[in-house]
């Protein structure tokens, strides 16, 4: 019997069909079977829903002909689409659920087969320990029935929850080891290919190794593209977006951010929540902390839906630096609060020890500097025995300006030293001007012009480096509190009574705005040549439309009737905020 007539009939629910089934020789039922497994496995990543609408077939399938397998086989596949379809506490139950068949029926193998897919969501419903359990029973019965395909799924598992929470060292040796056996696997291992190159460069992101994350991540999307996977391929530009940003190429990151929005709109919210997180970590960058606030409370509220706890406490992370650089301190307080609970609950070590960092940056806001010193310490000593150099560089930075403020000048000179030090080392820029202007001021302090007149100008030109890269709309407020670095240089130099050189420099200042006018005039004109460009200019028009309304309602002229308007003013102004966030969303996308 024709298997893929059989298929259509009966995901098209016709009964005859089912009917039918009773006909088949047991190794027929068996392929068409596995027929449906891997039809729902291809469609994780493709279409979710299809894949569960597969595993419900199969389910039917052992429900009709009485086959314990059958309904076991079905139930993790069920459970492995519901995991897409980010229905995470479903998913867990059905994979339980399957485990327990598989048991019943005495399949050690089948068992073991749905500890893959519980490793994998075992962090966003902290249940980790019990997942890792089950993981290392699971690799021992698949080393020993030789099943190398299950076993090297079952290695990105474990190495990704390693990763998540901060174990990058034994996640690396992990995926390392999968990564070999991919090389043996041959053809068989390509459509694992990505993962294994994603994981691997997740953790050297988290150790700062930026070189090697872009080699893997570029690898990675490579092989998605390849392969025509579009999750895959908005995961790995997401990745490389974050690269880009690690490394002060804002308007990279944000251009690549754009184009992984379009990818996985409506289709795959986690990658599209993802996306929209990465703008975030960008827009703290660029002083943007009302939009960086705005955005993560609504990246907040979909990673809530999606029952995904440990990517909504990164996000109350950088909720949390967006309300204290906007010095609403409690807020700020409220979210550090929350996004520590999420990761002590996991024991995410790594994310509680990111948390102090963002504990002790509001303390120093707030100018309680001991307290700062004392938040960056505790990080700082455990980004040290972890290799994690970014981290690190940042906690030594907020310690050294920390001690700066209680006067002890020469600790934290050597606190600046090593900050830069590893800035430059792992091409972080944001470190660099922060650790530049730091011991400008140090040497200021201690009467040392000629140093520190060095350090104020290696900031100047740190910041006019990224900012040259940055679009009209980003410029401002990333220049906002940048400024620094060349008023020091004019004040030391007018304090000296070297007017003339306090002059050049102000003139240096101001060409660079004008160079960077020139270097850059063909990014002023927006896209026009292709569809997506054209759409957001249709789009924008309309959104000027209605603003041009909403402020007449908004700002009335004296009434010349007593009729009363559509709308009250305040509510004018509500809608012009929303429109005018819309309205600068979309300039920035034409200006990328």
């Amino acid at each position: 019997m024709d298997a893929q007539y059989l298929i259509r009939g009966m995901l098209a629910d016709d009964p005859i069909t089912f009917q039918q089934l009773h006909d088949l020789p047991p190794a027929e039922l068996d392929s068409l079977v596995e027929q449906l497994k891997q039809r729902a496995d291809q469609h994780w990543t493709i279409d979710p829903k299809i894949s569960l609408e597969y595993a419900l077939t199969i389910i039917r399938i052992g429900q009709e002909t009485s086959n314990s397998a059958h309904v076991a086989l079905g139930t993790m596949a069920k459970g492995d689409a519901l995991k897409f379809l980010q229905r995470i506490d479903e998913a867990w139950q059905a994979l339980e659920e399957a485990g327990q068949l598989f048991q019943t029926a005495g399949d050690e193998v089948g068992w073991a087969r749905t500890r893959i897919g519980r490793l994998f969501i075992s962090v966003n419903i902290n249940r980790v320990d019990e997942a890792l359990t089950d993981a290392a029973r699971a690799q021992d019965i698949f080393e020993r029935h030789g099943n190398h395909d299950k076993l090297l799924r079952l290695m990105l598992n474990t190495g990704t929850v390693h990763n998540w929470l901060g174990d990058y060292g034994r996640a690396l040796e992990i995926f390392h080891n999968a990564f070999d056996m991919i090389d043996r696997m041959g053809e068989a291992g390509d459509q694992y290919l990505s993962m294994v190159c994603t994981n691997i460069g997740y953790a050297h992101v988290y150790r700062g190794e930026f070189r090697d994350a872009l080699f893997y991540f570029r690898k990675s999307l490579e092989t998605c593209e390849r392969r025509q996977e579009t999750r895959c391929s908005a995961l790995a530009t997401i990745n490389l977006a974050d690269i880009e940003r690690a490394q002060g190429h804002y308007r990279q990151a944000l251009h690549l951010l754009h184009d992984a929005l379009h990818l996985t709109e409506a289709r795959h919210p986690r990658e599209h929540a993802a996306a929209k997180r990465e703008m975030i970590e960008c827009y703290l960058h660029l002083n943007q902390y009302d939009e960086a606030g705005r955005l993560a409370r609504d990246v907040i509220t979909e990673y809530q839906q999606l029952h995904a706890s440990f990517d909504e406490g990164i996000t109350y992370q950088y909720l949390a630096l967006a309300e204290g650089e906007a010095r609403h301190f409690a807020a700020a307080r409220s979210a550090v609060d929350r996004a520590e609970a999420v990761f002590s609950t996991l024991d995410a070590k790594s994310w509680v020890a990111l948390t102090q960092l963002v504990r002790g940056r509001l303390a120093l806001l707030q100018g309680d500097s001991r307290e700062a010193r004392r938040e960056a310490q505790a990080a700082s000593a455990f980004f040290y025995a972890n290799l994690q150099h970014t981290h690190f560089s940042r906690a030594v930075l907020l310690e050294g300006q920390a001690q700066f403020a209680v006067g002890e000048t020469e600790a934290a000179a050597v606190s600046g030293s090593s900050a830069l030090a590893i800035g430059k080392k792992y091409h972080v820029p944001a470190v660099r001007y922060s650790a530049h202007l730091l011991l400008a001021q140090i040497h200021e302090s201690q009467g040392n012009t000629s140093r520190a007149l060095r350090h104020y100008q290696s900031a100047a030109i740190t910041v006019d480096h990224i900012q040259r890269q940055l679009t009209l709309t980003l410029r401002p407020g990333f220049l906002e509190d940048k400024s620094e670095a060349y008023r020091s240089l004019i004040r030391l130099d007018l304090h000296q009574g070297q007017t003339e050189a306090a002059f050049e420099t102000l003139e240096r200042a101001k060409s660079q705005v004008f160079f960077g006018y020139i270097l850059n005039r063909e990014n002023l004109h927006w896209r026009q040549e292709d569809a997506d460009s054209r759409a957001l200019l249709e789009q924008l028009e309309t959104l000027r439309a209605e603003h041009h309304w909403f402020y007449r309602l908004a700002n009335p002229l004296p009434a010349l009737s007593e009729q009363k308007p559509a709308v009250d003013p305040e509510q004018a102004v509500q809608h012009l905020t929303r429109l005018e966030n819309e309205m600068r969303r979309i300039t920035e996308e034409l200006y990328l």
